[in-house]
């Protein structure tokens, strides 16, 4: 497994559609459903695989929403 930045590659099957790393991307959600672990706020759904994966099954195209989330804020020291 190799990961750098947003991509993600796994299989040569699987490289297409897991180039996005969700958990990356500030729309990404851990839910505390079982079954539905991963959500994705932008699209408005959870689901048990990542949700760039479950994009394109269901369009065919990679994810149009993602944003890299923002760096943390350092906290001042007193």
């Amino acid at each position: 497994m190799i990961l750098d930045g947003r991509t993600l590659h796994m299989r040569d099957s699987d490289e297409r559609s897991s180039r996005i790393a969700c958990y990356k991307c500030r729309h990404y959600q851990v839910t505390w459903d079982v079954n539905n672990p991963h959500g994705c706020r932008a699209h408005g759904f959870k689901s048990r695989k990542n949700p760039a994966l479950m994009v394109y099954e269901t369009s065919g195209i990679e994810c149009q929403l993602y944003e890299p989330k923002k760096p943390p804020v350092p906290r001042k020291q007193p």
